[in-house]
């Protein structure tokens, strides 16, 4: 699998790599500096992420029903 770097990612979402970061730790794939890499499946995720605000990393959080 190829791998890309986060500054490239931030490119494609015309975003700053700091929030691509940001996004990447959300989802629990850990990464340090705009010079990172991930595979092409955690990049597609991470921009789905960014873009929409939906991943399927993401975990559910339940939460309580009102009375």
């Amino acid at each position: 699998m190829e791998k890309v770097r986060i500054v490239e990612i931030a490119e494609e979402a015309s975003t700053t790599s700091s929030v691509v970061i940001e996004k990447a730790n959300e989802l629990g794939i850990k990464v340090k500096s705009p010079q990172s890499s991930v595979n092409e499946a955690q990049a597609e995720e991470i921009l789905n992420y960014i873009m929409t605000g939906e991943s399927k990393l993401l975990k559910s959080e339940k939460t309580p029903k009102k009375k």
